[in-house]
């Protein structure tokens, strides 16, 4: 359960950062993509070698 909350508010920090974003275009530029690629990279680090 913490993992999922780990990821849970990471792409909600992500969320707001995108609308902050869209209002101010200057402010949080790479901020969610890059929350995004590192969330991928834990997740495909971690993925269990036995399913599918």
């Amino acid at each position: 359960m913490k993992v999922s909350f780990s990821f849970a508010l990471t792409m909600l920090g992500s969320g707001v950062a995108a609308i902050v974003h869209g209002v101010l275009p200057f402010c949080f530029v790479k901020t969610g993509s890059t929350n995004i690629t590192n969330l991928y990279k834990r997740m495909v680090a971690h993925r269990d070698s036995r399913v599918g």
